[in-house]
């Protein structure tokens, strides 16, 4: 049986590409929309729901008796975090993609800063071992740094 995933956010760009590389290794995908606007570019094979990605019930309800893999491009802060590790009995794996705004250079200078200390430099690619912003509510970048230690105790993370 092919292995199952799930795509919350799964109608953007990154959503697509990761739906049409799970497609392509025969994985069945379920993408989760908005229901704002029409998708569009969605993969041949992939299925589509729509609902808020802030409706617990309603990400349960899709996930059904349960999936290989939720991926989450849509997770924006602690929230987001507590609310996936709730619902942790019914996938096997949890993706949850952030962006490189979370991401400060060895001077503290990161996206958000680029307009009055300039942009970052990084001498790799960024990895989830390198700087990142402070974590909290203040802002895009910090929110999705906030770590909801109570609830993440006991995971195993690997890169």
């Amino acid at each position: 049986m092919p292995r199952s995933a799930f795509i919350i956010g799964g109608t953007g760009q990154i959503g697509i590409a990761a739906a049409a590389r799970l497609l392509n290794d025969g994985w069945r995908v379920k993408l989760n929309h908005t229901g704002k606007r029409p998708p569009q570019n969605i993969p041949a094979g992939a299925t589509l729901t729509a609902f808020d990605r802030k409706d617990t019930d309603a990400i349960r309800s899709a996930l059904g008796s349960g999936v290989d893999a939720v991926i989450d491009a849509m997770a924006f802060n602690g929230d987001d975090a507590i609310q996936l590790t709730a619902l942790r009995g019914l996938y096997g794996r949890l993706v949850v993609i952030s962006s490189a705004s979370v991401y400060q250079d060895a001077q503290g200078r990161s996206l958000e800063t680029a307009a009055t200390i300039g942009l970052p430099e990084f001498a790799a690619p960024c990895s989830e071992t390198d700087d990142t912003v402070a974590p909290g509510p203040r802002s895009y970048s910090s929110g999705k740094v906030e770590r909801p230690v109570k609830w993440l105790a006991g995971y195993t993370f690997t890169l």
